[in-house]
Order: C-alpha cells, then structure tokens, then sequence
C-alpha cells in the first residue's frame, strides 16, 4: 500500500473513531449524519485532516453549547405563554438579605405543619395562638408508622395534613400523605384493594437530612402511571443563634402505584434568603388523559417575603423532572391557593387556573376571601 494510501486511512479511522465517540457522547445519530456531510465537504475541499478535525472540533462544541442554550431556554421558557398574567418571581440579593427574625411577623400565617415545624427548629416547646396554649412535640422522635391500619389511628403518631389520591385509571390503589407531627417528616400511606386497608409505605425524601416535611399533598396523573407529592423541606441554616430559617417546595414522584419514591425530591418552587415558600398545592388535567397532558404537573404556593406574601406558580411538561421558573401571580394580602388542570371550553388548549384565596389586613382578623385568576397556558 502506498505511502498516501495508508496516510489517507489512518484520517479516515481517526475521523471515524472522532465521530463515533461524539454519536455516543451525544446518542444523536442525526449528529452522525452531519459529520458525514462536514467529511464530504472536506473532500471536495481537500482540507487537511489536521484542519479538518479542527473544524470538527469546533462544530462538536457549537452544537453542545447549542444544545445547553436550548435546553436552558426550554426550561426558562415553560412560563413564558402566560403573558401578562404573570411575572417571574425575584429571589432576594445578597444585598436584599433581610433580618433573621423576618418571618416572626408572619408566624400565625403559617399552614399548621409549618408553624409547627419553625417552631420546632427555634427549639419552642409551647406557643400561643389565637389566645390558646399549644404544646409543641419533640421534632426528632424515632417511630415507624404501624403497618396496615386505619389512617390516622397510629397511637405514636400525631397526623394533619392528610391528602389523598385514588388511581383514575384502577380505583384499587390509593395513596395517602399527611404530616406525621413527632418525626418531623411526611409519611406516605397506600392501599391497594380501594382504601380498606392500608400500609405504611416510607417517609418523603428531604433536600437535607435534617430538614422537617410538612404540608404534603399528592395527585396521580391522568393515566395513572405516576403519583406525585409536593411538601416542603424546611431547615435552620444557621446552626447557631438566631435560628434562620429557609424552606423550599419540592416534589418527589412514584410510578409503581406509591410502592417506591424518588430518593431526592426536585425544587418547584425555591425559598432562599427573605423567601419562605408555605401551602403547596399540585394539581394535573385529571379528566384528559392524552400524550399531551400524562406529563404536565401544575404547582403553587404562598411565599412569605419581607414586603408581604405572594402567591407564586411553576409547571413541568416532562412528569416533574424539571420545573419552569416560578412566577408571581398575586402579592399582598393573599393566603393559600390552589392550581386546578383544565382544558378550554372551545378546542383542545389546555389552560391551569389558579384559584386564591385573602385575607383582611383590617384588624378585624383573618376574614379569607377567595378570588379567581385568570388562566394560563
């Protein structure tokens, strides 16, 4: 074989071993496609291999960069139809970190589980409200759930916060949450012969070991293929004095009819420094089971700033993998709120309501009053 002949092979091996790595590093076999039509290009040019494999270089580095763009831009994006409706919610700059004893002001605001939790991790074992003396439990007792009984009977167990979910697809299996006061953490519950007995199944998996769980709430999808809980993962950043406390609304999935979770949740809705998300809520299009809605999952939540509370709103198209930056649909006296998956009247569009609920900021006590947004995409 001649000198150029066997010159000529040793590029095309490396060309070919080049891009068979970038097809396996990518899995794009369109990818593959492309590099072959830059390698004719180089033929007909009669490039150097050298330069070549420059340009390949450089090609294999624009489509990454492409690719992560892309991808950020999706997952930014995911509120961008909303319009006017809504507008992203800011996290506080390192500038803007308010005073540790920030959140005291909004204590009798609290969900109960939540007020229970903060109270835990500032280490108070008693606490008036609305005039009546409450004892707190000790956070950290060490108890497994008993296995099969009625729901909220366990005599170790202090439950609230129950939610409840039946598979829509097969009535049999039932999943049940609820805030199990004493162990810091959310149990999970399910049954699987339509609600008649039931099992312990696991405690929800925290952002920290150490974080408390509270306000858990759970949704099957439309085709009964995933049960989802959001809740909240609550912690003390501060170990020492005073207790700065931070949640942070998360959502952990199951898709074994609630026999097993994930074993790190995913953050919908972040808290951070003057940030403290309370009251989830989930919701899906249950009555429109279809390839466009088995993966669209709806949250929101009140987030406790210091200039007062908001109600903030995140979605996820892929099952609750990932979330879209939360917006802001409401701030101000408001309290509570609940996402509710729908599809328009007219046509297949899928819209998500929010429906939010006030208080009176008069002096004359927590008067709620509800409000409806408006809808989005």
């Amino acid at each position: 074989m001649k000198p150029s002949t066997i010159a000529v092979a040793k590029d095309r091996l490396v060309i070919n071993l080049f891009i068979r790595s970038i097809e396996v590093l990518t899995k794009d076999k369109y990818f593959h496609a492309v590099c072959y039509l830059v390698m004719d290009w180089r033929k007909k040019s009669g490039i150097a291999a050298v330069g070549f494999l420059a340009v390949l270089a450089s090609l294999v580095v624009a489509v990454l960069l492409g690719a992560v763009v892309w991808r950020t831009a999706v997952v930014a994006g995911d509120v961008a139809d909303m319009g006017a409706l809504a507008s992203p919610a800011q996290l506080a700059s390192p500038a803007q970190v308010p005073p540790s004893n920030w959140l005291d002001q909004y204590l009798d605001k609290l969900s109960a589980g939540a007020l229970i939790s903060v109270l835990q991790a500032k280490g108070v074992t008693e606490y008036t409200l609305a005039g009546k003396r409450i004892t707190i439990p000790s956070p950290r007792t060490e108890v497994t759930p008993t296995a099969d009984i009625p729901v909220g009977v366990d005599p170790s167990i202090h439950e609230n916060e129950p939610s409840i979910t039946v598979n829509p697809t097969n009535p049999k299996f039932v999943v049940a949450a609820f805030h199990a006061i004493g162990t810091g953490r959310c149990a999970v519950y399910r049954s699987t012969d339509g609600g008649l007995t039931w099992s312990f199944v696991t405690f929800l998996p925290l952002l920290f070991p150490t974080d408390f769980c509270s306000d858990p709430v759970v949704r099957y999808s439309p085709n009964g293929g995933i049960v989802y809980a959001v809740y909240m993962s609550i912690r003390d950043v501060d170990p020492g004095e005073p207790v700065v406390l931070e949640s942070d609304i998360v959502v952990c999935r199951s898709t074994n009819n609630g026999q097993s979770w994930c074993t790190t949740p995913v953050v919908a809705i972040p808290g951070g420094p003057g940030r403290f998300p309370d009251k989830p809520w989930i919701d899906v299009h249950r009555f429109f089971p279809g390839s466009n809605t088995n993966n669209r999952v709806y949250v929101t939540a009140t987030v406790f700033t210091p200039s007062g509370p908001q109600i903030e709103f995140s979605r996820s198209t892929n099952g609750g993998l990932a979330w879209s930056t939360p917006a802001v649909l409401a701030s101000g006296p408001v309290q509570g709120s609940r996402p509710i998956g729908g599809r328009a009247v007219a046509g297949t569009t899928l819209r998500a309501m929010a429906r939010l609920q006030g208080f009176s900021t008069s002096g004359a006590g927590a008067a709620e009053t509800t409000a409806q947004h408006g809808t989005m995409r």
